[in-house]
Protein backbone atom coordinates (compact mmCIF):
# COMPACT_ATOMS: atom_id res chain seq x y z
CA UNK A 1 0.00 0.00 0.00
CA UNK A 2 1.02 3.78 -0.56
CA UNK A 3 2.10 5.05 2.34
CA UNK A 4 0.11 8.26 3.65
CA UNK A 5 1.21 11.33 1.54
CA UNK A 6 1.51 13.43 4.59
CA UNK A 7 4.15 11.05 5.98
CA UNK A 8 5.90 13.49 8.12
CA UNK A 9 10.30 13.46 6.89
CA UNK A 10 11.30 12.98 10.19
CA UNK A 11 9.72 8.98 10.16
CA UNK A 12 11.65 8.86 7.35
CA UNK A 13 14.85 10.16 8.58
CA UNK A 14 15.04 7.64 11.90
CA UNK A 15 14.22 4.78 9.43
CA UNK A 16 18.20 5.27 7.84
CA UNK A 17 20.01 5.78 11.54
CA UNK A 18 21.28 2.60 11.32
CA UNK A 19 22.37 2.69 8.39
CA UNK A 20 23.91 6.35 8.76
CA UNK A 21 27.26 5.41 9.49
CA UNK A 22 27.56 3.26 6.60
CA UNK A 23 26.63 6.24 4.50
CA UNK A 24 28.93 8.62 5.61
CA UNK A 25 31.46 6.43 5.03
CA UNK A 26 30.75 5.28 1.77
CA UNK A 27 29.66 8.70 0.02
CA UNK A 28 32.43 10.57 1.30
CA UNK A 29 34.65 10.95 -2.03
CA UNK A 30 33.40 10.66 -5.18
CA UNK A 31 33.59 7.50 -7.18
CA UNK A 32 37.03 6.85 -8.86
CA UNK A 33 35.77 5.37 -12.14
CA UNK A 34 32.26 3.88 -13.24
CA UNK A 35 32.87 0.28 -12.91
CA UNK A 36 29.05 -0.64 -15.64
CA UNK A 37 26.38 1.35 -16.87
CA UNK A 38 22.68 0.26 -17.42
CA UNK A 39 19.65 1.71 -19.54
CA UNK A 40 16.47 1.56 -17.04
CA UNK A 41 13.40 2.88 -17.41
CA UNK A 42 14.23 6.09 -19.07
CA UNK A 43 17.31 6.29 -16.71
CA UNK A 44 20.78 5.97 -16.55
CA UNK A 45 22.16 3.60 -13.68
CA UNK A 46 25.59 3.49 -13.37
CA UNK A 47 27.30 1.03 -10.81
CA UNK A 48 30.34 2.81 -9.25
CA UNK A 49 33.62 1.43 -7.05
CA UNK A 50 33.49 3.93 -3.76
CA UNK A 51 37.06 3.03 -2.91
CA UNK A 52 40.16 1.67 -3.93
CA UNK A 53 40.91 0.22 -0.91
CA UNK A 54 38.79 -3.23 -1.08
CA UNK A 55 39.94 -3.75 -4.57
CA UNK A 56 43.30 -3.59 -3.41
CA UNK A 57 43.17 -6.30 -0.77
CA UNK A 58 41.41 -8.50 -3.18
CA UNK A 59 44.71 -7.87 -5.37
CA UNK A 60 46.56 -8.28 -2.28
CA UNK A 61 45.40 -11.65 -1.27
CA UNK A 62 45.34 -13.01 -4.90
CA UNK A 63 48.75 -11.89 -4.92
CA UNK A 64 49.25 -13.78 -1.48
CA UNK A 65 47.89 -16.87 -2.56
CA UNK A 66 49.86 -16.99 -5.76
CA UNK A 67 53.40 -16.49 -4.01
CA UNK A 68 52.49 -18.72 -0.45
CA UNK A 69 49.71 -21.18 -2.06
CA UNK A 70 48.74 -21.89 1.52
CA UNK A 71 44.72 -23.18 2.80
CA UNK A 72 45.30 -19.32 4.68
CA UNK A 73 45.48 -17.86 2.02
CA UNK A 74 43.09 -19.15 0.12
CA UNK A 75 40.74 -18.96 2.34
CA UNK A 76 41.29 -15.43 2.73
CA UNK A 77 40.95 -14.85 -1.03
CA UNK A 78 37.76 -16.85 -1.11
CA UNK A 79 36.55 -14.27 1.92
CA UNK A 80 37.41 -10.96 -0.23
CA UNK A 81 35.75 -12.66 -3.56
CA UNK A 82 33.12 -13.65 -2.44
CA UNK A 83 32.53 -10.61 -0.54
CA UNK A 84 32.93 -8.29 -3.45
CA UNK A 85 30.97 -10.81 -5.48
CA UNK A 86 28.08 -10.76 -3.37
CA UNK A 87 28.56 -6.84 -3.07
CA UNK A 88 28.22 -6.68 -7.13
CA UNK A 89 25.25 -8.59 -7.26
CA UNK A 90 23.53 -6.84 -4.40
CA UNK A 91 23.82 -3.64 -6.35
CA UNK A 92 23.28 -5.02 -9.82
CA UNK A 93 19.78 -6.07 -7.99
CA UNK A 94 19.00 -2.80 -6.62
CA UNK A 95 19.34 -1.40 -9.95
CA UNK A 96 16.63 -3.44 -11.69
CA UNK A 97 14.03 -3.29 -8.12
CA UNK A 98 14.76 0.23 -6.94
CA UNK A 99 12.16 3.13 -8.39
CA UNK A 100 12.18 7.02 -7.76
CA UNK A 101 9.25 8.58 -9.04
CA UNK A 102 8.37 12.73 -8.38
CA UNK A 103 4.82 14.30 -9.54
CA UNK A 104 4.29 17.87 -9.40
CA UNK A 105 0.89 18.22 -7.65
CA UNK A 106 0.49 22.01 -7.83
CA UNK A 107 2.16 24.86 -9.41
CA UNK A 108 3.19 28.42 -9.05
CA UNK A 109 1.97 30.96 -11.36
CA UNK A 110 2.99 33.95 -9.27
CA UNK A 111 5.29 35.53 -6.59
CA UNK A 112 3.57 33.85 -3.48
CA UNK A 113 1.95 30.46 -4.60
CA UNK A 114 2.59 27.41 -3.43
CA UNK A 115 4.13 24.59 -5.22
CA UNK A 116 3.60 20.90 -4.07
CA UNK A 117 5.32 17.50 -5.38
CA UNK A 118 4.77 14.45 -4.09
CA UNK A 119 7.72 11.40 -4.07
CA UNK A 120 8.46 8.53 -3.81
CA UNK A 121 10.52 6.12 -3.12
CA UNK A 122 10.08 2.06 -3.90
CA UNK A 123 12.25 -1.32 -3.28
CA UNK A 124 10.75 -4.23 -5.08
CA UNK A 125 13.28 -6.90 -4.10
CA UNK A 126 13.08 -9.45 -1.33
CA UNK A 127 16.27 -7.60 -0.18
CA UNK A 128 15.97 -4.36 1.95
CA UNK A 129 17.26 -1.12 1.05
CA UNK A 130 20.03 -0.21 3.97
CA UNK A 131 19.82 3.36 2.63
CA UNK A 132 18.67 5.50 -0.80
CA UNK A 133 19.88 9.33 -0.75
CA UNK A 134 17.63 11.34 -2.54
CA UNK A 135 19.81 14.09 -4.61
CA UNK A 136 17.73 17.01 -6.18
CA UNK A 137 19.37 19.80 -8.70
CA UNK A 138 16.01 21.59 -9.21
CA UNK A 139 16.94 25.66 -9.51
CA UNK A 140 13.82 27.02 -7.51
CA UNK A 141 15.10 29.14 -4.35
CA UNK A 142 14.29 27.35 -1.07
CA UNK A 143 13.50 24.11 -2.84
CA UNK A 144 14.83 20.52 -2.60
CA UNK A 145 13.56 16.77 -2.60
CA UNK A 146 16.91 16.13 -1.52
CA UNK A 147 16.40 13.09 1.20
CA UNK A 148 17.97 9.96 3.23
CA UNK A 149 16.04 6.88 3.49
CA UNK A 150 15.86 3.11 4.07
CA UNK A 151 13.09 0.37 2.90
CA UNK A 152 12.19 -3.04 3.56
CA UNK A 153 11.85 -5.46 1.49
CA UNK A 154 8.60 -5.14 -1.05
CA UNK A 155 7.70 -1.63 0.41
CA UNK A 156 7.76 1.95 -0.59
CA UNK A 157 7.41 5.59 1.22
CA UNK A 158 6.01 8.74 -0.01
CA UNK A 159 5.98 12.10 0.87
CA UNK A 160 5.12 15.54 0.00
CA UNK A 161 6.89 18.59 -0.79
CA UNK A 162 5.79 22.31 0.04
CA UNK A 163 7.83 25.42 -1.04
CA UNK A 164 6.38 29.45 -1.29
CA UNK A 165 7.36 30.69 -4.65
CA UNK A 166 8.65 34.01 -3.44
CA UNK A 167 11.06 35.10 -5.82
CA UNK A 168 10.22 35.69 -10.12
CA UNK A 169 12.10 33.51 -12.49
CA UNK A 170 12.47 30.61 -14.78
CA UNK A 171 13.37 27.82 -12.83
CA UNK A 172 14.09 23.72 -13.65
CA UNK A 173 11.84 20.73 -11.74
CA UNK A 174 15.06 18.37 -11.73
CA UNK A 175 17.08 16.47 -12.89
CA UNK A 176 17.81 14.20 -9.63
CA UNK A 177 19.86 11.49 -8.42
CA UNK A 178 19.24 8.14 -6.56
CA UNK A 179 21.95 6.75 -4.59
CA UNK A 180 22.39 3.31 -2.95
CA UNK A 181 24.97 0.96 -1.92
CA UNK A 182 25.91 -2.82 -1.01
CA UNK A 183 26.07 -3.59 3.28
CA UNK A 184 29.94 -3.55 2.62
CA UNK A 185 30.44 -0.07 0.91
CA UNK A 186 32.11 -1.44 -2.11
CA UNK A 187 30.15 -0.39 -4.71
CA UNK A 188 27.84 2.59 -5.69
CA UNK A 189 24.61 2.71 -7.47
CA UNK A 190 24.15 5.90 -8.84
CA UNK A 191 20.48 6.15 -10.92
CA UNK A 192 20.45 9.26 -12.90
CA UNK A 193 16.99 11.09 -14.22
CA UNK A 194 17.71 14.15 -16.79
CA UNK A 195 14.04 14.80 -16.98
CA UNK A 196 13.44 17.87 -15.93
CA UNK A 197 10.32 20.43 -16.44
CA UNK A 198 10.38 24.50 -16.45
CA UNK A 199 8.22 26.18 -13.62
CA UNK A 200 7.51 29.73 -14.18
CA UNK A 201 7.32 32.15 -11.34
CA UNK A 202 5.67 35.38 -12.92
CA UNK A 203 5.81 39.12 -11.15
CA UNK A 204 3.17 40.17 -9.39
CA UNK A 205 1.28 43.23 -11.14
CA UNK A 206 1.01 46.84 -9.13
CA UNK A 207 -1.68 49.42 -9.82
CA UNK A 208 0.17 52.32 -12.22
CA UNK A 209 -0.06 56.01 -11.54
CA UNK A 210 -2.31 57.49 -13.54
CA UNK A 211 -0.07 60.56 -14.71
CA UNK A 212 2.23 57.55 -16.00
CA UNK A 213 0.10 55.81 -18.81
CA UNK A 214 0.31 58.08 -21.85
CA UNK A 215 -3.14 59.86 -22.61
CA UNK A 216 -4.88 58.36 -25.66
CA UNK A 217 -7.26 61.61 -25.57
CA UNK A 218 -4.36 63.72 -26.28
CA UNK A 219 -3.54 64.50 -30.04
CA UNK A 220 -0.35 65.65 -29.37
CA UNK A 221 2.67 65.87 -31.87
CA UNK A 222 2.85 63.17 -33.96
CA UNK A 223 6.69 62.47 -33.85
CA UNK A 224 7.26 60.66 -37.27
CA UNK A 225 6.81 63.91 -39.98
CA UNK A 226 5.86 66.55 -37.01
CA UNK A 227 2.78 66.73 -38.86
CA UNK A 228 -0.03 69.28 -37.98
CA UNK A 229 -2.36 68.44 -35.00
CA UNK A 230 -5.87 67.81 -36.37
CA UNK A 231 -7.66 69.13 -33.27
CA UNK A 232 -6.14 71.13 -29.79
CA UNK A 233 -4.45 69.86 -27.10
CA UNK A 234 -3.67 70.87 -23.77
CA UNK A 235 -0.96 69.04 -22.54
CA UNK A 236 1.23 70.60 -23.40
CA UNK A 237 4.69 69.65 -21.30
CA UNK A 238 7.28 71.91 -22.85
CA UNK A 239 8.68 74.03 -25.44
CA UNK A 240 10.79 73.36 -28.63
CA UNK A 241 12.03 75.87 -32.00
CA UNK A 242 9.74 75.95 -34.20
CA UNK A 243 9.79 73.85 -37.73
CA UNK A 244 7.99 74.76 -41.25
CA UNK A 245 4.22 73.61 -40.81
CA UNK A 246 3.60 74.29 -36.75
CA UNK A 247 0.50 76.03 -36.71
CA UNK A 248 0.70 79.76 -35.35
CA UNK A 249 -1.84 79.42 -32.67
CA UNK A 250 1.12 77.02 -30.94
CA UNK A 251 3.68 79.56 -30.64
CA UNK A 252 4.25 80.41 -27.15
CA UNK A 253 5.08 83.84 -26.88
CA UNK A 254 6.35 84.14 -23.60
CA UNK A 255 9.44 81.59 -24.98
CA UNK A 256 9.43 83.70 -28.15
CA UNK A 257 10.14 86.96 -26.09
CA UNK A 258 12.85 85.87 -23.92
CA UNK A 259 15.12 84.20 -26.26
CA UNK A 260 16.47 84.34 -30.09
CA UNK A 261 14.10 82.54 -32.22
CA UNK A 262 10.30 81.66 -32.34
CA UNK A 263 9.52 78.47 -29.97
CA UNK A 264 6.01 76.35 -30.08
CA UNK A 265 4.67 74.20 -27.43
CA UNK A 266 5.39 70.49 -27.10
CA UNK A 267 2.62 68.08 -26.57
CA UNK A 268 2.43 64.80 -25.05
CA UNK A 269 3.25 62.49 -27.73
CA UNK A 270 0.06 60.49 -28.97
CA UNK A 271 -1.26 57.33 -27.65
CA UNK A 272 0.32 54.69 -30.24
CA UNK A 273 -1.42 51.54 -31.27
CA UNK A 274 1.73 49.30 -31.51
CA UNK A 275 4.63 50.56 -28.11
CA UNK A 276 7.31 48.50 -26.68
CA UNK A 277 8.30 48.75 -23.14
CA UNK A 278 12.48 49.27 -22.56
CA UNK A 279 13.54 48.24 -18.88
CA UNK A 280 16.78 49.74 -18.43
CA UNK A 281 18.63 46.60 -17.05
CA UNK A 282 22.28 48.11 -16.43
CA UNK A 283 23.65 46.49 -13.42
CA UNK A 284 25.27 50.01 -12.39
CA UNK A 285 22.32 51.79 -12.28
CA UNK A 286 20.68 50.06 -10.06
CA UNK A 287 19.48 50.76 -6.33
CA UNK A 288 18.58 48.52 -3.17
CA UNK A 289 18.58 44.87 -2.91
CA UNK A 290 15.90 42.02 -3.08
CA UNK A 291 12.70 42.27 -3.36
CA UNK A 292 13.21 46.60 -3.02
CA UNK A 293 15.39 46.72 -5.23
CA UNK A 294 14.96 49.50 -8.21
CA UNK A 295 15.20 46.03 -10.96
CA UNK A 296 12.26 44.03 -9.25
CA UNK A 297 10.08 47.35 -8.99
CA UNK A 298 11.50 47.91 -12.91
CA UNK A 299 9.60 44.76 -13.82
CA UNK A 300 6.55 44.74 -11.88
CA UNK A 301 6.25 48.31 -13.27
CA UNK A 302 6.68 46.93 -16.83
CA UNK A 303 4.22 44.45 -16.60
CA UNK A 304 1.78 46.55 -15.61
CA UNK A 305 1.98 48.48 -17.88
CA UNK A 306 1.83 45.89 -20.18
CA UNK A 307 -1.47 44.76 -18.67
CA UNK A 308 -3.00 48.46 -18.36
CA UNK A 309 -2.29 48.95 -21.85
CA UNK A 310 -3.40 45.80 -23.75
CA UNK A 311 -6.71 45.88 -21.33
CA UNK A 312 -6.49 49.73 -24.04
CA UNK A 313 -6.39 47.56 -26.82
CA UNK A 314 -2.54 48.25 -27.78
CA UNK A 315 -0.26 46.52 -29.48
CA UNK A 316 2.55 45.87 -26.61
CA UNK A 317 6.01 44.72 -27.16
CA UNK A 318 9.26 44.15 -25.21
CA UNK A 319 12.97 44.72 -25.89
CA UNK A 320 15.14 44.13 -23.00
CA UNK A 321 19.21 44.14 -23.37
CA UNK A 322 19.54 41.07 -21.14
CA UNK A 323 22.70 39.38 -21.37
CA UNK A 324 21.03 38.59 -24.91
CA UNK A 325 18.21 40.58 -26.50
CA UNK A 326 14.92 40.07 -25.51
CA UNK A 327 12.47 40.41 -28.31
CA UNK A 328 8.60 40.17 -27.94
CA UNK A 329 6.71 41.50 -30.90
CA UNK A 330 3.85 43.65 -30.24
CA UNK A 331 0.66 41.57 -30.33
CA UNK A 332 -3.27 43.13 -29.07
CA UNK A 333 -4.76 40.96 -26.49
CA UNK A 334 -5.26 39.78 -23.14
CA UNK A 335 -3.68 36.77 -23.71
CA UNK A 336 -0.03 38.33 -25.02
CA UNK A 337 0.04 39.25 -21.57
CA UNK A 338 0.95 35.72 -20.82
CA UNK A 339 3.94 35.97 -23.25
CA UNK A 340 5.42 39.78 -21.93
CA UNK A 341 5.14 37.73 -18.51
CA UNK A 342 7.10 34.81 -19.47
CA UNK A 343 9.98 36.85 -21.38
CA UNK A 344 10.61 39.47 -17.77
CA UNK A 345 10.51 36.35 -15.82
CA UNK A 346 14.22 35.47 -15.67
CA UNK A 347 15.13 39.25 -16.56
CA UNK A 348 18.53 39.81 -14.34
CA UNK A 349 20.62 43.26 -13.93
CA UNK A 350 23.16 43.49 -17.24
CA UNK A 351 26.53 44.81 -16.11
CA UNK A 352 27.77 45.37 -19.79
CA UNK A 353 24.68 47.45 -21.65
CA UNK A 354 23.65 50.40 -20.62
CA UNK A 355 20.37 52.62 -21.58
CA UNK A 356 22.28 54.55 -24.85
CA UNK A 357 23.10 50.79 -25.80
CA UNK A 358 19.51 49.88 -25.37
CA UNK A 359 18.05 52.69 -27.18
CA UNK A 360 20.26 52.62 -30.24
CA UNK A 361 19.40 48.49 -30.90
CA UNK A 362 15.63 49.37 -29.94
CA UNK A 363 15.29 51.77 -33.26
CA UNK A 364 16.78 48.43 -35.24
CA UNK A 365 13.62 46.93 -34.33
CA UNK A 366 10.65 49.53 -33.86
CA UNK A 367 9.18 50.45 -36.83
CA UNK A 368 8.40 54.44 -37.69
CA UNK A 369 5.34 55.71 -35.58
CA UNK A 370 6.17 53.35 -32.68
CA UNK A 371 6.21 54.41 -29.50
CA UNK A 372 8.73 53.06 -26.86
CA UNK A 373 8.31 53.37 -23.18
CA UNK A 374 11.66 53.38 -21.50
CA UNK A 375 11.75 52.57 -17.53
CA UNK A 376 15.02 53.35 -15.86
CA UNK A 377 16.30 54.18 -12.49
CA UNK A 378 18.80 55.74 -13.73
CA UNK A 379 18.97 60.28 -13.43
CA UNK A 380 22.27 60.35 -15.83
CA UNK A 381 21.22 61.93 -19.18
CA UNK A 382 24.40 61.61 -21.29
CA UNK A 383 22.40 59.04 -23.23
CA UNK A 384 20.32 61.93 -24.73
CA UNK A 385 23.00 63.01 -27.21
CA UNK A 386 23.33 59.50 -28.27
CA UNK A 387 19.43 59.18 -28.99
CA UNK A 388 19.09 62.57 -30.74
CA UNK A 389 22.39 61.72 -33.13
CA UNK A 390 20.40 57.92 -33.97
CA UNK A 391 18.86 58.87 -37.08
CA UNK A 392 16.20 56.51 -36.75
CA UNK A 393 15.16 58.42 -33.19
CA UNK A 394 13.01 60.70 -35.35
CA UNK A 395 10.84 58.44 -36.60
CA UNK A 396 9.73 56.85 -32.95
CA UNK A 397 8.05 58.12 -30.24
CA UNK A 398 10.18 58.52 -26.65
CA UNK A 399 8.47 58.56 -23.35
CA UNK A 400 11.13 58.15 -20.56
CA UNK A 401 9.35 57.02 -16.84
CA UNK A 402 12.20 57.67 -14.11
CA UNK A 403 12.24 55.22 -11.29
CA UNK A 404 13.17 57.41 -7.93
CA UNK A 405 13.13 56.47 -4.54
CA UNK A 406 14.27 58.18 -1.15
CA UNK A 407 17.95 58.39 -2.19
CA UNK A 408 17.17 60.93 -4.90
CA UNK A 409 17.19 64.44 -3.89
CA UNK A 410 13.50 66.32 -5.41
CA UNK A 411 15.52 68.83 -6.87
CA UNK A 412 17.52 66.06 -8.56
CA UNK A 413 14.04 65.05 -9.86
CA UNK A 414 12.71 68.10 -11.45
CA UNK A 415 16.15 69.15 -12.83
CA UNK A 416 16.52 65.74 -14.57
CA UNK A 417 12.82 66.25 -15.53
CA UNK A 418 13.07 69.63 -17.28
CA UNK A 419 16.00 68.70 -18.72
CA UNK A 420 14.88 65.88 -20.35
CA UNK A 421 11.58 67.77 -21.70
CA UNK A 422 13.85 70.66 -22.98
CA UNK A 423 15.61 68.46 -25.12
CA UNK A 424 11.88 67.36 -26.87
CA UNK A 425 11.43 64.08 -24.39
CA UNK A 426 8.21 63.49 -22.50
CA UNK A 427 9.22 62.07 -19.09
CA UNK A 428 7.34 61.36 -15.59
CA UNK A 429 8.93 61.08 -12.84
CA UNK A 430 7.52 57.62 -10.87
CA UNK A 431 8.25 56.77 -6.85
CA UNK A 432 9.26 52.92 -6.42
CA UNK A 433 7.23 53.41 -3.21
CA UNK A 434 3.97 53.80 -5.05
CA UNK A 435 4.86 50.50 -7.12
CA UNK A 436 3.41 47.93 -4.27
CA UNK A 437 2.74 44.65 -5.82
CA UNK A 438 -1.08 43.53 -5.42
CA UNK A 439 -1.63 40.24 -3.56
CA UNK A 440 -3.38 37.43 -5.94
CA UNK A 441 -2.34 39.97 -9.00
CA UNK A 442 -3.51 37.07 -11.22
CA UNK A 443 -6.29 35.43 -9.27
CA UNK A 444 -6.56 34.10 -5.88
CA UNK A 445 -3.16 33.00 -4.00
CA UNK A 446 -3.48 29.39 -4.27
CA UNK A 447 -1.84 27.86 -1.28
CA UNK A 448 -3.19 25.16 1.52
CA UNK A 449 -5.44 26.13 4.38
CA UNK A 450 -7.17 23.77 6.55
CA UNK A 451 -10.22 24.40 9.22
CA UNK A 452 -10.53 22.46 12.16
CA UNK A 453 -14.29 21.81 12.94
CA UNK A 454 -16.21 21.56 16.27
CA UNK A 455 -16.07 18.17 16.29
CA UNK A 456 -11.91 17.88 15.60
CA UNK A 457 -12.12 16.94 11.66
CA UNK A 458 -10.13 18.62 9.79
CA UNK A 459 -11.09 19.91 6.38
CA UNK A 460 -9.26 21.60 2.93
CA UNK A 461 -10.56 25.32 2.75
CA UNK A 462 -7.82 26.23 0.04
CA UNK A 463 -5.10 24.65 -1.98
CA UNK A 464 -2.91 25.06 -4.46
CA UNK A 465 -3.92 25.17 -8.12
CA UNK A 466 -2.93 21.78 -10.28
CA UNK A 467 0.42 21.35 -12.07
CA UNK A 468 -1.58 20.70 -15.34
CA UNK A 469 -3.53 24.17 -14.99
CA UNK A 470 -0.84 26.36 -14.17
CA UNK A 471 1.63 25.32 -17.11
CA UNK A 472 -1.43 25.21 -19.57
CA UNK A 473 -2.40 29.14 -18.84
CA UNK A 474 1.41 29.84 -18.99
CA UNK A 475 2.12 28.91 -22.06
CA UNK A 476 -0.41 30.78 -23.39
Amino acid sequence: MLADRQTPLKDTFQASKASGLLRLLTLRHKAPFVLRTLALEQMASTIEIRSLSAPALLFISLILYLLSLSEVAALILGVFAAIHLLAYLWVVNAAHNTHTRRQLLSAAVQVGDEIEEQVELENRSLLPLLWAELVDRSSLPGYSMSVVAALGSHSRRSWVNRTRCSLRGIYHMGPWEMLTSDPFGIFLLRQSHQADRDLVVFPPLAEVPAHVLPQASAQGDAHLFRANMRADSTKAFTTRPYHPGDPMRHIHWPTTARREGIFVKGFEPEARSIVWLLPDLEAGVQRGQGVDSTLEKEIILVASLAERLLIQHLSVGLFAQDASPVVVQPTAGLAHLWKLLKALSPLQANPEQGLAQALENVTQVVMPGHLVISITPSFDTGWIDAWKANHYASRVGLYVLLLSDESIRPLENQETLTHLRRRDIHAQIVDSRQIRPIEASYGALQRWEFKTLPLGKTIVVNKPRPASAAFRRGEQ
